[in-house]
């Protein structure tokens, strides 16, 4: 008889192993997380947030449009001057360093997209 376990024996070990590591780096990832999911709690409870959600459910129940609002720069494109309209007819690409660097088409109002475009000539 050999002392070798038997390949059942080796397969449950791997799996074990497998699942012990699996275990650890979702633990691991959820301490990263912590931070955010308590920022995003702390926005949830914001009075302002509160309001905000609740003026567009009632907008949305009366059959009124919802404003999806810009996300433009402003301070960035044209600093100084108070000539978003905050309404978004086009998108721009920003760049966030939220988790390594990360690039998203944001929603912006025509004063901005103008002043971004005429900047990057």
């Amino acid at each position: 008889m050999s002392d070798q376990p038997d390949a059942a024996e080796r397969i449950l070990a791997a799996v074990n192993a497998m699942a012990d590591a699996a275990s650890k780096a979702l633990a691991d990832l959820g301490e990263q997380f912590k931070p955010v999911m308590q920022t995003m709690r702390r926005l949830a409870a914001d009075p302002l947030v509160q309001a905000e959600v609740h003026r567009r459910q009632v907008m949305r129940a009366l059959g009124f449009p919802v404003p999806r609002g810009c996300h433009c720069a402003c301070a960035d494109a044209h600093p100084g001057t108070r000539v978003c309209d905050g309404e978004p007819v086009t998108t721009t690409l920003r760049r966030f360093e939220l988790l390594g660097e990360v690039q998203l088409q944001v929603p912006t109002c025509a004063p901005c997209a103008a002043e971004l475009m005429a900047q990057t000539r």
